[in-house]
């Protein structure tokens, strides 16, 4: 499975935290939800601008039966990922393999919930995960275009490589020199200059 990046270990971190808020002994999706609402990052602007915010997802679950609740670091205590859950974390990792990307981030498990809510959103009995989607009207398939065409936009800019090969007769490097003194850079400075226009050019096209 492909590594998570940092803020999806502090979304599970978080969809931890929930499920013990809960008094779950599981991290169900709708945890991993919650996670990613409370964390900022792309796939959870994307989330918030369509209208499904941290709050009134919170609202749409049980509340516990007893509201203190012991901060425990036992480890055998905490909730464990449920199985659903771990099924869309592979999914979220599929499709960075999918969009050539090195790392899980967060726009892949936006993608990953999205996809799960949409297929669970058509049974007979809705998921919880799907039932906040509904409530909320957002629509999953606007989610997972918006996130999708974000994470396609960032896996084109890193994959986008130039290559350049400057090379400068020794006959003419006193020509360099004398040029880059005119205007008061040393060579190295005059040469990075000439480097970037040429990189600009092969980027853009001459004006």
């Amino acid at each position: 499975m492909h590594r998570f990046d940092d803020r999806v270990r502090t979304v599970l971190r978080l969809a931890q935290q929930e499920a013990l808020l809960l008094q779950q002994h599981q991290i169900a999706p709708v945890h991993l939800m919650l996670g990613l609402l409370r964390e900022d990052e792309m796939g959870t602007q994307f989330l918030v601008q369509l209208g499904l915010h941290f709050a009134a997802a919170k609202r749409l679950l049980p509340a516990p039966q007893d509201a203190t609740i012991a901060d425990s670091t036992d480890s055998a205590q905490q909730p464990d990922l449920q199985e659903t859950t771990r099924a869309i974390l592979e999914v979220a990792a599929s499709e960075a393999r999918r969009l050539q990307s090195e790392q899980v981030s967060t726009g892949h498990i936006v993608l990953a919930l999205a996809k799960r809510a949409e297929q669970e959103a058509l049974t007979d009995t809705p998921s919880l995960l799907a039932q906040i989607f509904v409530q909320a009207e957002v629509s999953t398939r606007a989610i997972m275009r918006r996130v999708l065409e974000s994470l396609q936009a960032k896996t084109k800019h890193s994959a986008t490589v130039v290559t350049v090969s400057l090379q400068i007769p020794a006959d003419q490097f006193d020509v360099f020199s004398s040029k880059a003194r005119e205007q008061n850079l040393a060579t190295p400075d005059f040469l990075l200059k000439i480097l970037q226009e040429h990189l600009e050019n092969e980027l853009y096209g001459k004006v």
